[in-house]
């Protein structure tokens, strides 16, 4: 086993399209990792690059003690898993996994030993003997992952390795390939556009977009604390809600601006975000997330809002509300066309009446309708804050 170290890795393609920008990871041995974006954000050809299927325009990536640059694929000693499992259907399962062996011509007594080891491992004992079409997806792709594993690689890579099964047994593999990876040990890296898996699996997650990445943290650090608001906005299911607010100080006294409502802070939000008191008399956008909202205003800063429409999901529901806010588009406060939000045209007559759509996540016995005017509750340590151009948070 070994650590995987990237510096400064990019991948600019001939036409001048700038797939991973500046990328840097310091992946320790044992670790697993998880690549999570959008499409199109560069996780995947940073794996292939990794994997040496892609070759780096710029920067280093080392294996172990090892910089990989000028080394083939098959001499970097990883493993990898894709999307398609790439299983051979004339081929058993037995076959399937001990190809890589074979082609190293390793023993047929050692070949035997390994497999049946990794089969073990996989809970595949008994499909040994039969081919791929016969098994179910989640064990194909247990197979794909025992023809890699067999190996005794220095490294795991995954390319969506779930994304072709079904949401029970997404669940179900998550688990299983969590809990062998930390029996084994493997330093992993792995790829999905899906944040759930990111946040349930990974050890570290690294959040990419346009190919650069946004943070790199723990999967509670980068909920907890989000670097931007596109990270704040990815990772969460539902994701956070945001409104653009102004700020107001009245003395020592500091007050959020809606519409036709404020929403007075407490000492304790402005203990934990300082760096809010130079906003003053500036908009910022708010981001809060679903499940630090409640309808009461009892405590906490509290609003107004009426709600639109409610979806039961068994033990909980969805709250989708509507308050007298600006909304925010995320694209904009990003600069994606090069425009500053902060001396843009934002009027109210610009954003329309409508409000800005909020979702509270609140117990199922909640007894709420359609139409009800409510009383909002956001839970005072929970409140984030974002710069109105570029997205950074206002973290201190």
């Amino acid at each position: 086993m070994a650590g995987i170290i990237l510096e400064h890795v990019t991948k600019i393609y001939n036409g001048g399209g700038r797939a991973v920008d500046d990328l840097n990871l310091d992946i320790r041995d044992g670790e697993f990792i998880v690549l999570v974006g959008p499409s199109g954000c560069g996780k995947t050809t940073a794996l292939r690059m990794v994997a040496g299927l892609e070759e780096i325009t710029s920067g280093t990536i080392a294996i172990g003690d090892r910089i990989v640059n000028e080394i083939d694929p098959g001499d970097r000693d990883i493993a990898m898993v894709f999307q398609n499992y790439a299983l051979y259907p004339h081929m058993s399962v037995f076959e399937n996994i001990a190809f890589p062996l074979r082609a190293k011509k390793v023993s047929k007594t050692e070949v035997s030993e390994r497999v049946n080891k990794v089969a073990a491992q996989l809970a595949l004992t008994d499909y040994l003997s039969r081919k791929p079409r016969t098994l179910s997806g989640g064990q194909r792709q247990r197979v794909a992952m025992g023809r890699a594993l067999v190996r005794e690689p220095h490294a795991f890579l995954m390319d969506e390795p779930l994304s072709n099964l079904d949401a029970k047994l997404r669940m179900q593999m998550r688990a299983e390939i969590s809990a062998l990876q930390m029996g084994l040990g493997i330093t992993t890296i792995y790829v999905t556009h899906d944040q759930v898996e990111a946040m349930t699996m990974g050890t570290k997650i690294a959040v990419m977009r346009f190919g650069v990445l946004q943070q790199y943290g723990t999967p509670q650090e980068v909920y907890t604390d989000p670097a931007n608001i596109f990270v704040a906005g990815f990772i969460g299911s539902p994701g956070m809600n945001f409104m653009m607010v102004g700020v107001q100080r009245d003395g020592d006294r500091y007050q959020l601006a809606l519409r036709n409502q404020t929403v007075a802070l407490s000492d304790d939000v402005l203990r934990e975000h300082p760096a809010l008191a130079s906003y003053a008399d500036r908009k910022v956008v708010l981001g809060i997330r679903p499940e630090h909202l409640s309808l009461s205003g009892s405590a906490g800063p509290f609003f107004k809002a009426r709600v639109s429409r409610v979806e039961l999901l068994g033990g909980e529901k969805l709250i989708y509300v509507v308050t007298d806010a600006e909304s925010v588009s995320v694209d904009e406060v990003l600069n994606l066309d090069g425009t500053d939000p902060a001396t843009a045209k934002n009027s109210e007559q610009d954003q329309g009446d409508c409000g800005v759509n909020l979702i509270v996540r609140a117990d199922s016995s909640q007894p709420v309708s359609a139409g009800d005017t409510v009383t909002l509750s956001m839970r005072p340590g929970c409140l984030h804050f974002f710069e109105r151009s570029g997205g950074k948070s206002i973290a201190v």
